[in-house]
């Protein structure tokens, strides 16, 4: 993605802002949905999802998949070196991504997890003693 060294209260990073989301604007507008069949649809549903469950390098696919789209409407089409350098972040999320959910796994087992591991003996409390008032009843 091109970064702008500039800071946020440059004008030609906010003009830059302004120009993406007119771009997005005008390329929103040629979405045709008419007369999809259902490989089409199922296509665009597919796309949709993986947007919508994108949160960054913890989606480490789906953060791929929108950076490779997002370079094609910004920037055009991407080299090869571009996705080379998309898949290297990917390959990297995946691994950190992997290690955190067995650290969060370890730390915190599920309580499936727990009750697989022998049980500890509980105290067995003493049964209580019926009230004669109850079986008089």
């Amino acid at each position: 993605m091109p970064k702008s060294t500039k800071s946020a209260t440059n004008t030609p990073v906010k003009d830059w802002h302004a120009a993406i989301h007119l771009s997005r604007e005008k390329l929103a507008k040629t979405l045709v949905t008419a007369g999809l069949r259902d490989y089409e649809r199922a296509f665009l549903a597919t796309c949709q999802q993986l947007f919508r469950s994108d949160t960054g390098c913890n989606t480490p696919f789906e953060e791929f998949f929108r950076n490779i789209v997002l370079h094609v409407q910004i920037c055009g089409w991407p080299t090869p070196e571009v996705v080379e350098e998309e898949f290297h972040d990917f390959q990297r999320n995946f691994r950190d991504m992997k290690r955190d959910c067995e650290a969060f796994e370890s730390a915190y087992p599920s309580p499936a997890a727990e009750t697989a591991q022998p049980a500890t003996k509980q105290p067995t409390r003493k049964p209580r003693k019926k009230s004669h008032a109850k079986e008089a009843a």
